[in-house]
């Protein structure tokens, strides 16, 4: 495991010189629905949750008639948006982040059939808003489709998949923040990356909820040298802990895996202080 890992490793850091830069509140919306509108939709908090790849059909019954629909992903994803009017009635469409201080992510007045692709991030609430002044029963047809992306996302305080690689490490808000992860199977391997905000003596703090096996590293990328890897053994009471000298505006990696054979959702958390 260990020298499968640093080959690994070696690999992504050779290419890996150059480092990109990537808010989560939840909001309640109104009813799931599948296949059919379903009124009173007309504010965001009574909007209609759509589902992910099913088509919805809609009407707006009036000009003041104004259907709202909801979708939230449970990852970063590359979202392609389709509306269809097969009656050539012109349509104002608006979709904003409602998550992000309601910030408008698209808008247009269309007839026909309106296709565009979007990137949605992780537990943003999105909301998609139709309305029309060309008359009354207009019927329409909207879904959203979307894949997953893999990329390096901000995290708070909860790890985000796909981490599972160093080039698609999560990359820490805040330094010493507190981070929750879980492995899914003995194959999910964790990453995550942060900046130190100030230079000095750091413990990395590693915490697992169960009693097993694993392996973890430290990695000043800067200054290209393993800090600490190695294979440890937790007994899920106790912390494991490796103390390093940080280097502020530093560029850290650390990686955790299970390495035995079920992991059965071991949950565990890490810490810098």
């Amino acid at each position: 495991m260990k020298t499968k890992l640093k080959n690994k490793i070696s690999l992504c850091l050779a290419m890996l010189l150059v480092v990109i830069s990537c808010n989560f509140n939840v909001y309640a919306a109104g009813e799931q629905i599948t296949g059919q509108e379903k009124e009173s939709n007309n504010t965001w908090d009574t909007a209609n949750v759509i589902t992910l790849g099913t088509p919805i059909e809609g009407t707006v019954s009036s000009s003041n008639d104004i259907d709202y629909f909801s979708y939230t992903p449970d990852e970063t994803k590359k979202i392609t948006y389709i509306f269809i009017d097969n009656n050539n009635n012109t349509y104002n469409l608006y979709i904003l982040d409602k998550t992000d201080n309601n910030k408008i992510v698209d808008y247009a007045t269309t007839s026909g059939v309106y296709q565009k692709e979007f990137k949605f991030q992780y537990n943003h609430e999105y909301i998609m808003k139709v309305s029309s002044n060309s008359g009354s029963n207009l019927p329409y047809q909207l879904a959203v489709y979307g894949e997953r992306i893999k990329e390096s996302v901000w995290i708070g305080d909860q790890e985000v998949e796909f981490n599972g690689d160093l080039e698609y490490a999560n990359i820490l808000k805040n330094p010493t923040a507190l981070v929750m992860g879980k492995f899914t199977s003995s194959e999910d391997h964790d990453y995550f990356r942060f900046t130190p905000d100030k230079s000095g003596t750091t413990k990395l703090a590693f915490h697992p909820f169960n009693s097993g096996n694993y392996f973890i590293f430290l990695y000043d990328a800067i200054r290209q040298n393993y800090i600490y890897e190695g294979n440890i053994s937790c007994d899920g009471q106790s912390s494991h802990i490796i103390q390093y000298d940080a280097v502020k505006d530093g560029l850290y990696y650390v990686a955790i895996v299970s390495t035995d054979s079920s992991t059965n959702n071991r949950q565990y958390y890490i810490q810098n202080y």
